[in-house]
């Protein structure tokens, strides 16, 4: 082998091993594009899932109100003269009660779920933010290997 052969095949194992790492960075950089991707799509589901659960809260405390009025309602016509008009309006309460206890069952079971919801975003909202982290580390490591074979 002559001098120029050597120079040429140093020059070749310096370009592939630079090549390499250059191309290592930038299946990571595309394999972090499509986690945040996959990260963003599901923050929105998570963030549709919140305010659906916001508005299911909404709508049970407008009913939880109604059924308390109703309630009221009731409690208040107990002293009619007949009796069966008592009985009535007994069983009625007593439906209304059971409802309400129900409706309380449900809201607390949705606020627990709007708490998870929440805690679930932040959760992703910081795996995004450490894959763009990681992103720009790929990114600062593929310019500093550009510099180095400069």
């Amino acid at each position: 082998m002559d001098n120029k052969e050597i120079v040429q095949n140093d020059i070749a194992d310096a370009q592939d091993k630079v090549q390499k790492p250059q191309q290592n960075l930038k299946d990571e950089i595309k394999n972090l594009n499509k986690d945040i991707v996959k990260f963003t799509k599901l923050k929105n589901e998570k963030e549709s899932e919140l305010d659906n659960l916001l508005n299911l809260q909404i709508s049970l405390q407008n009913e939880y109100a109604k059924l308390v009025n109703i309630k009221e309602k009731i409690s208040n016509e107990g002293e009619e003269s007949q009796k069966e008009e008592l009985e009535r309006n007994k069983k009625s309460l007593e439906r209304v009660e059971k409802s309400l206890h129900e409706t309380e069952l449900q809201w607390n079971d949705n606020h627990r779920k709007l708490i998870q919801a929440k805690k679930d975003l932040n959760n992703v909202e910081e795996e995004v933010s450490n894959i763009e982290k990681k992103q720009v580390n790929a990114k600062d490591s593929s310019e500093i290997i550009k510099r180095d074979v400069e």
